[in-house]
């Protein structure tokens, strides 16, 4: 068996070992800060996420959102961030101490006409102001398509 087989078959069990996390509510968004050095306070969050296995032990994303690239499922990955956050904003009720949260989407949407309308939808089925998501999607395709 040559390495790209090997490397597949590894891909094709970390997909299905994420598909069934999902399934199982195992991957959670966490929240890092950003800063705005002048005033010294939070003024935009970013979602990471991270897979926490049954033994609380916390998978960083590294370790899994590569193979889901090479599959071409890292969308399915996307779109459960996009709930996460929603959902997360959704709780907060619009607590004045909330800011703006940013997304990092596959450059798959790069390229996908009906992104935006998805993600506006998900965010006002949760009744989230658009102004508090930022989609920060990847410019890798984009550059490739462009020949960069």
């Amino acid at each position: 068996m040559d390495e790209k087989q090997i490397q597949y078959e590894d891909d094709v069990l970390i997909t299905n070992d994420v598909a069934r996390a999902i399934e199982e509510g195992e991957l959670v968004a966490y929240f890092h800060p950003m800063m705005d050095i002048a005033s010294n306070s939070v003024v935009a969050a970013e979602a990471l996420v991270r897979w926490t296995l049954a033994d609380g032990t916390i998978v960083p994303a590294g370790l899994f959102v590569p193979s889901l690239e090479r599959t071409h499922t890292i969308e399915g990955l996307d779109w459960v961030m996009a709930e996460l956050v929603s959902t997360y904003l959704e709780n907060t009720g619009g607590d004045m101490g909330c800011v703006p949260i940013s997304l990092n989407l596959s450059d798959q949407h790069a390229t996908d006409d009906d992104f935006a309308e998805r993600l506006l939808s998900t965010l006002e089925w949760h009744g989230v102001d658009a102004v508090m998501v930022r989609a920060e999607v990847s410019a890798e395709k984009l550059l490739e398509d462009m020949g960069e």
